[in-house]
């Protein structure tokens, strides 16, 4: 269910900033879409997904990995325009031990990809 903004913060910020934080949220769809009517149009919004990442604390409350396409799809969904999407590059390349576990991913597919650092757009 989407959340009613209040009007004093509505199309308020210019800038938002959710770091590190997107793997709390268990309705990512409602909490972009509140966040798309906190900024002023044309306002911009700096994100950060995991993708390859342990469960952390709080334990009970990590909830969500989103692949580069899925983080921009949640994005797109919730009214922004994706301005830049940064990968998070890991120093492992994981492909030899997903090729142990007889894991299939797409042979193009940088696998030293596990994150982004998105820049978006409020259309």
């Amino acid at each position: 269910m989407h959340q009613v903004i209040s009007k004093k913060y509505k199309e308020h910020f210019d800038q938002l900033f959710m770091i590190e934080v997107s793997e709390y949220l268990f309705d990512p769809i409602t909490a972009l879409r509140n966040i798309n009517e906190l900024l002023k149009k044309g306002g911009l919004l700096y994100i950060s997904f995991h993708f390859i990442y342990p469960q952390h604390s709080p334990k009970g409350l990590d909830y969500l990995r989103y692949t580069p396409a899925g983080a921009e799809k949640l994005l797109r969904e919730a009214g922004f325009k994706i301005i830049e999407n940064i990968p998070r590059v890991s120093k492992v390349d994981f492909t030899q031990a997903w090729n142990i576990e007889q894991m299939r991913g797409w042979k193009d597919f940088d696998n030293t990809i596990i994150g982004s650092l998105i820049k978006a757009q409020k259309i």
